[in-house]
């Protein structure tokens, strides 16, 4: 029983390290839309701008091969970034096809294996797992030249064969497969409601970025004209009339929804702790409805209510299917907030429904939140028994990181740490020794033990410069 407890626990963690490993290649995704609209006729009207944009598009998977493998490798260091580039080049050269869809091995070709992120995923992952095996290998003297980083690029080349042969055999039927799935979803009245549904609810694991990247980048068209465009981010830019269907309701969510969950949990907190938990629920709903980022919001109460945290998920899947319904059509890349939409409105469909949408969803929040808080008597912020409201400040970050790490057990509690967009992700050696209060008291949101010493903790956007300054710390 502990065997199989174990494997599911090394499995979800090493889903979790390839969605964080993800983040680099989709943060570059926003500055692509920026200078893709500012390149438009209405705007700039620059053609080479067109182009440089389209060139992020066009590059996708090789950027995901390069992010995943710098995700995965323990110290990040540039030859894994080349060994996917290494390993994803193979794959693409080796399973595309000539004219008559057969490739070099003869077979079925994989007609989109230039435009397939999960080639480039495999590629990044292959790398990674090269980097870690032969990064410290040393070879006889007279090779030593070649030993170390320099043989994981040549390790690479020899994943890379032996992937190319595997897949030359397995991947066509499963890339036909994910098409056909990514057709019946396309297909589905339903879809937009479970997609939005079930992202919501993977949010605290970490593994959403892997269904929402599939969306953003390689669903197909349900036109065949635009079949050489794959994922709702190209084919939007791309003028496809069917984008968005997966994504336009991030926008109601983001700029409406949320806030007003954000109201709903002020207007419930106890007189006394109103003016306490202002400034942190105002912050985070102007975040959310400038940027998109939502984190600040939902950490607020996904962690203390199992009920508001369901609940945030049917009604993100019930907006979805009303943008729908409304034929919204917008997609955001760079979180789906007023930034994007400002962005993106001339080219999206029916944008002024976006505020129609966001008005139900507004409510939707507001009312089932203040209802819930109330009836239930739901912990949120401000209403907490023995709540920890933040009191300690500081001059700098610096000194901040020291009594994060301070309470974190201190510098010999730490195996392991990374983090995320808005979480520090820890392996400790003691649980017991983390101090949750003192840490909720320095503003930390939330502190989440999981198992085998396995510790998140909710941060905010300030994670990524609190995380250097940390890992500084244990130097």
């Amino acid at each position: 029983m502990n065997y199989v407890k174990d494997f599911f626990s090394s499995l979800g963690d090493k889903i979790q390290l390839l969605g964080r490993s993800m983040l680099l290649a989709i943060s570059v995704m926003p500055a692509a839309a920026i200078i893709n609209r500012l390149a438009d006729g209405d705007l700039l009207g620059i053609p080479f701008l067109k182009e440089a944009a389209w060139t992020i598009f066009a590059i996708i998977p090789i950027m995901f091969a390069i992010s995943v493998a710098g995700g995965i490798a323990k110290d990040k260091n540039v030859a894994a970034g080349l060994s996917g580039v290494i390993i994803y080049e193979v794959l693409v050269r080796t399973l595309e096809g000539n004219e008559e869809g057969i490739n070099s091995f003869g077979r079925i070709a994989v007609q989109n294996a230039r435009s397939n992120i999960l080639l480039g995923i495999i590629a990044g992952v292959l790398a990674g797992i090269a980097y870690n095996q032969f990064k410290d290998k040393q070879l006889p003297s007279g090779l030593a030249f070649f030993g170390g980083r320099r043989l994981v690029a040549i390790m690479a080349l020899s994943y890379a064969v032996i992937a190319s042969i595997v897949l030359s055999f397995i991947f066509p039927p499963v890339n036909n497969l994910i098409y056909n799935f990514g057709v019946a979803i396309g297909d589905m009245a339903s879809g937009p409601f479970w997609y939005a549904f079930t992202t919501r609810l993977l949010i605290p694991t970490g593994l959403h970025h892997i269904p929402i990247s599939y969306i953003q980048f390689q669903l197909p068209s349900m036109l065949s004209e635009f079949a050489h465009l794959e994922g709702e981010i190209p084919r939007f830019f791309g003028g496809d009339p069917t984008a968005g269907t997966f994504l336009s309701g991030n926008f109601p969510i983001m700029m409406f929804g949320l806030p007003g969950a954000a109201l709903a949990i002020y207007r419930t907190a106890k007189p006394e702790n109103k003016q306490k938990v202002k400034g942190l629920l105002l912050g985070a709903a102007f975040t959310s409805f400038l940027t998109g980022i939502t984190e600040p919001i939902e950490f607020s109460f996904i962690f203390v209510s199992p009920i508001l945290f369901v609940l945030h998920a049917v009604i993100n899947g019930v907006t979805n299917l009303l943008s729908n319904l409304f034929n919204i059509g917008i997609v955001g890349v760079g979180g789906s907030g007023f930034i994007d939409y400002v962005l993106q409105f001339p080219q999206a469909r029916n944008p002024l429904m976006v505020i129609v949408v966001g008005m139900i969803s507004f409510a939707l929040y507001y009312f089932s939140f203040t209802f819930l808080i109330r009836k239930l008597d739901i912990g949120t912020p401000g209403r907490e028994k023995g709540a920890t409201v933040a009191t300690e400040e500081f001059k700098t970050e610096d000194e901040r990181a020291i009594k994060i790490l301070e309470y974190l057990g201190g510098k010999e509690n730490i195996i392991d740490l990374d983090n995320c967009i808005t979480r520090l992700r820890l392996v400790v050696d003691d649980m017991d020794r983390i101090n949750v209060d003192k840490l909720k008291g320095i503003g930390m949101r939330e502190v989440i033990k999981l198992t085998n010493g396995k510790v998140q903790v909710i941060v905010g956007l300030e994670v990524e410069q609190l995380a250097p300054k940390i890992k500084t710390l244990l130097t």
